[in-house]
């Protein structure tokens, strides 16, 4: 070659050092790192490919001088001489990158689509998600990407990169963005329990912020943001601020009490603290078997679930006291999903796996009522979450009804939950969750075909439901309550015109819903979920299917 030709590699991976040894070849071997670009040089840049200088500053602030980033505004521009950055520039250029990037392959994709769930992610995680064939090339690619950097935990991609993927998600595919969060906290809960003390914590963490992708929390909170929200091991001062809690919220015997389990030397103690200062969680672990009865006996909770303990011959080593104080400013809107919790006290207890477990919760410190869990509900192979009575969910408590028209007392509440979760094989294997799902879009589908119905399993799950022609007579009872529920009307009203109103396509229902047909189609999928919720309310609790409803 000539003396003036100039040869580039580019690289993520450095040469080798054999590559290199060569006096000869570092004579004339040059390595530059590759960094974001100050501002006066990305300026430069964008002037030299002619960028408009009225946006120079925009492009340079969203790309923070970036190199790849900054070749790909130039490119579009290249391309599209009359382009201007977008309303959201964002979300035009991550779109751009991310279709560039990813070329098409669906793997590569599919790897891209699983960063917005976890706060990291990891090569197990991925495994999970995409299969162990795939997931170790795809891991590989994903820590080269520009906006992806490497953590202990794993992978974690910038915001506005899990952003993006999010929304897109939701908006295009968000059946694919359950299917993730299911399989991401599926891997986070099978973790708890494992490693030390601030392991731990970590792993409790990273269920708790896929859980905000739940349909449940979703539908009830928007996007719920965990960033601002730690989780950290408990010092003196916090054992008094949770007395003090206790005190304040209960009364002088619950911060006696906050002052004695805060001081026992097995106790694990956390402190969840929002974002928001006036926003703090304090929770107390303790092996039951660490507490006396006369403790648990003077405690308002504690008669119910020894007597539910005693009735189901369940030892005390295989359960895990979890007791929690909170407090809450209610003038400020808390952000954390953990805080969302009503103001007051709150009590769950779970299995020793430390992978089941449960929220009492009540607005007056004497009465004690079941609502939803504090994580949403979901499938996995060792995990399974029940609530105890579908109460509605946190921030729109009502008292929940037995079947004899009185209140749950905690003794059956904990009875139900031991029935429920520790020992499930004392009744017959209830249908699954997939089935009972599946023989719900059956019968819709079939609605005005009683015939239909004679074989569906809705029939010896629901005890309204008396033959077939009872079934769909239910189906449209239940329907019209939800219309009448401000809760529930949206999810009515798009049963009502696809399933009760006769012979009517589905894009002629999105048609006189007035809303594009993927929108449609996700409101049907949340319409299905609802109306499950709606007819669980009253079946028997052994009856219930084996896992709720996605979300509940």
């Amino acid at each position: 070659m000539g003396a003036r030709v100039l040869v580039a590699l580019t690289s993520r991976v450095p040469l080798s050092p054999q590559r290199v040894a060569s006096p000869a070849f570092q004579r004339i071997h040059a390595t530059l790192e590759l960094k974001n670009l100050r501002p006066e040089s990305a300026d430069a840049y964008l002037a030299l490919h002619q960028i408009p200088r009225d946006e120079r500053e925009a492009i340079i602030h969203l790309t923070a001088g970036h190199p790849l980033a900054l070749n790909l505004v130039v490119s579009q521009y290249a391309m599209t001489p009359s382009y201007h950055l977008e309303a959201d520039p964002r979300r035009g250029l991550l779109a751009a990158l991310v279709e560039t990037l990813a070329g098409g392959d669906p793997v590569l994709e599919g790897a891209l689509d699983t960063l917005a769930v976890p706060r990291s992610t990891d090569l197990t995680t991925l495994e999970r998600v995409l299969g162990v064939e795939a997931a170790a090339g795809a891991f590989r690619w994903l820590a080269g990407l520009p906006f992806v950097e490497a953590s202990e935990r794993g992978l974690v991609p910038h915001a506005e990169l899990r952003d993006l993927l999010h929304a897109a998600l939701l908006r295009e595919r968000p059946e694919r963005l359950d299917q993730i969060t299911e399989r991401v906290i599926e891997v986070a809960l099978e973790r708890l329990g494992e490693g030390d003390v601030a392991l731990q914590r970590e792993r409790f963490l990273e269920a708790c912020y896929a859980c905000r992708h739940t349909p449940v929390l979703r539908d009830s909170f928007g996007d719920v943001d965990l960033e601002g929200t730690s989780l950290d091991a408990a010092r003196e001062a916090d054992v008094r601020a949770c007395a003090a809690m206790a005190e304040r919220h209960l009364g002088a015997q619950q911060g006696e009490w906050a002052r004695r389990w805060g001081a026992h030397p097995e106790a694990v103690h956390y402190v969840i603290r929002d974002a928001h200062p006036d926003v703090a969680a304090f929770t107390i672990v303790l092996p039951l078997r660490t507490i006396d009865d006369d403790a648990l006996l003077a405690d308002p909770l504690g008669p119910g679930l020894l007597d539910a303990l005693r009735a189901h011959g369940v030892r005390r080593d295989d359960v895990h006291w979890f007791r929690f104080w909170l407090s809450r400013d209610g003038s400020q809107p808390s952000r954390s999903m953990l805080s969302l919790m009503p103001s007051g006290a709150a009590i769950s207890f779970g299995h020793a796996d430390l992978g089941r477990f449960f929220a009492l919760t009540s607005a007056e410190p004497d009465s004690w009522e079941p609502v939803l869990p504090l994580f949403p509900m979901w499938r996995g192979p060792n995990v399974e979450l029940e609530a105890v009575g579908y109460a509605h969910f946190f921030g729109d408590l009502q008292r929940h009804e037995g079947q004899d028209g009185t209140r749950v007392r905690v003794g059956d509440a904990y009875g139900a939950v031991l029935e429920r979760i520790l020992r499930p094989q004392r009744h017959e294997p209830p249908m699954s969750a997939e089935r009972f799902e599946q023989a719900l879009r059956e019968a819709l589908k079939d609605l005005h075909r009683s015939s239909a119905h004679d074989d569906s399993p809705l029939l010896a799950l629901l005890p309204d439901a008396s033959g077939p022609r009872g079934l769909a007579t239910l189906l449209i009872a239940r329907i019209d309550e939800m219309l009448a529920n401000p809760r529930y009307r949206e999810s009515g009203e798009v049963l009502r015109l696809t399933y009760v109103e006769p012979e009517v396509k589905q894009l002629a229902v999105a048609e006189q819903l007035q809303i594009p047909f993927g929108t449609y189609r996700y409101r049907l999928r949340k319409a299905h979920r609802q109306l499950g919720e709606v007819l669980l309310a009253r079946v028997p609790h052994p009856k219930r299917p084996l896992a709720p409803l996605d979300g509940g």
